[in-house]
């Protein structure tokens, strides 16, 4: 399966929620140049305090992961990719 084909399949992801690793995750982005996925952590938790450019407190961000989306063998999606799309979704 062509790379762009992939990534245009996995756009369909936008917005779904999974529970990936034990926490609930939003799929925010595929990033076709770099190849990834992005997702952004939606639980209770409470987010981390981002610094500015001075390092100071600015404000409170939610975590990020970024998940790459080939695998070792080519037209091959990676384990974690695998993982995240066998994983229970969250409503």
């Amino acid at each position: 399966m062509p790379q762009d084909s992939i990534h245009q399949r996995l756009r369909a992801l936008i917005g779904r929620r999974f529970c990936y690793g034990g926490e609930d995750w939003l799929v925010i982005d595929v990033l076709a140049d770099d190849d990834a996925l992005v997702l952004q952590r939606t639980g209770n938790a409470s987010a981390p305090i981002q610094a500015d450019l001075y390092g100071q407190a600015a404000r409170r961000v939610c975590d990020t992961l970024v998940l790459p989306l080939s695998g070792d063998a080519p037209d091959q999606l990676s384990q974690d990719i695998i993982d995240l799309l066998n994983s229970p979704s969250v409503r």
